[in-house]
């Protein structure tokens, strides 16, 4: 999945667009993301980064989960299942207990584990809860239009 390219940005060229390696370079930074309970093939990123990453990579898709929860390791399980080859979007992971109020503020997120579909920063659909790779390979077809 690449990021959408600038306005006015010309195809091809031999150097890359640095944004691209954003999540990836997120990798390397020694904080304290969670990172167990995150879906294979997602990046985990803090909460508070989500809106600048959510207006480069779109779509995306961002997964918030809890500690300790049937719901949330079924979620996470049909993410992988959905996941095993690439859907053309972006794949974020955030811890939502340390990130209760900015998720609640930002994206009206109460609830885990929950599935939010963005586009240009904004939120499109959501689920919460676990409902089998089939509802979201669904919602993913409706996303990517």
């Amino acid at each position: 999945m690449r990021p959408r390219r600038p306005t006015g940005e010309r195809r091809g060229g031999n150097g890359g667009n640095p944004v691209q390696l954003l999540p990836s370079l997120r990798l390397f930074r020694d904080d304290d993301v969670r990172t167990d309970g995150v879906p294979q093939s997602f990046v985990p990123v803090p909460a508070t980064q989500l809106p600048e990453l959510l207006r480069i990579y779109s779509p995306a898709l961002v997964y918030a989960w809890l500690d300790d929860s049937e719901s949330c390791d079924l979620a996470r399980r049909d993410l992988e299942a959905v996941f095993e080859e690439p859907q053309e979007v972006m794949p974020f992971a955030v811890y939502g207990p340390d990130y209760r109020e900015f998720l609640e503020r930002e994206y009206s997120l109460t609830a885990g584990p929950a599935v939010l579909f963005t586009r240009d920063g904004e939120v499109e659909a959501r689920l919460y809860g676990a409902h089998g790779p089939g509802t979201i390979e669904t919602e993913l077809e409706r996303h990517r239009r």
